[in-house]
């Protein structure tokens, strides 16, 4: 997993030139992105402030790990400028369901407490979860990027005009 040098937390980010595309450009190619990435666009976009480049993203990524049920709140961090784009996912807290011993409570711990694993002492049977939950974790934000930058490589669709 990505540490930020100045911070020591976990950030995957991404910053990418496109010398062809203008903001306006860009920022179209975002926003096409989230809404045919996420269920509803209105309702997972925090800032959206198109004259400043600048898009917060709030979401949810659901999983099993081990059959626990289990989710990361997505924390997206888009900024736009002509040129030139970035993505960030920061503040990644990992989220199961403990059914343990009866206790059937939601758990959270932050990616920075179980990662590296070596950091996550809570019981035998529990590191290998967190492996199991941190590899999840990663493959999901590494997607997340991955797939940003391909929709933001591709041209927006022209309609034609009527």
């Amino acid at each position: 997993m990505p540490i930020d040098s100045v911070t020591g937390m976990v950030i995957y980010k991404s910053i990418q030139k496109i010398d062809s595309a203008s903001k306006d450009e860009l920022y179209s190619r975002a926003k096409v992105w989230i809404a045919t990435t996420f269920n509803s666009a209105n309702d997972v976009i925090q800032l959206d402030d198109k004259t400043n480049g600048q898009i917060i993203i709030k979401g949810k990524y659901s999983f099993k790990n081990y059959n626990i049920e289990s989710f990361i709140p997505l924390n997206i961090s888009i900024g736009i400028k002509d040129g030139k784009y970035k993505i960030e996912i920061t503040e990644i807290i990992y989220n199961y369901f403990n059914q343990l011993n009866g206790i059937n409570k939601w758990e959270t711990v932050s990616i920075e407490n179980i990662y590296p694993i070596s950091n996550y002492e809570n019981g035998k049977g529990w590191k290998k979860i967190m492996i199991e939950a941190t590899n999840k974790i990663a493959d999901e934000c590494s997607e997340i990027i991955s797939s940003f930058n391909s929709a933001m490589a591709k041209p927006t669709i022209q309609k034609p005009d009527w």
